[in-house]
């Protein structure tokens, strides 16, 4: 179940990447995302990067990865929407403090 306030979508039933793998829609720009528990069996979780489809890239679960000739650093996750400050947003600066 969703918990109270959360109005994130839940893919677990949808594939929005199907039609991009099978080659019939082509992403118009080379594409990288994160994604939570959302897309789990559809996605290695547990790899650092992979291409899914044509120009369309999973970063992986959390990191730093030069992209495009920037440095960014990433971490994946489900959090209700109200959680901006919170402790899981203090702990996500943290990460990204100890790789810079």
């Amino acid at each position: 179940g969703e918990e109270e306030g959360d109005q994130q979508p839940n893919f677990m039933d949808q594939d929005p990447l199907k039609d991009y793998a099978k080659g019939i829609q082509k992403a118009p720009v080379r594409t990288y995302f994160i994604c939570g528990k959302e897309w789990g069996p559809r996605l290695d979780q547990s790899s650092t990067y992979q291409e899914v489809a044509p120009d369309i890239f999973f970063l992986g679960s959390h990191g730093i990865r030069e992209v495009e000739g920037m440095r960014v650093a990433f971490l994946s996750g489900k959090f209700p929407l109200h959680a901006a400050g919170a402790l899981e947003t203090m702990q996500a600066q943290e990460v990204v403090k100890a790789h810079s």
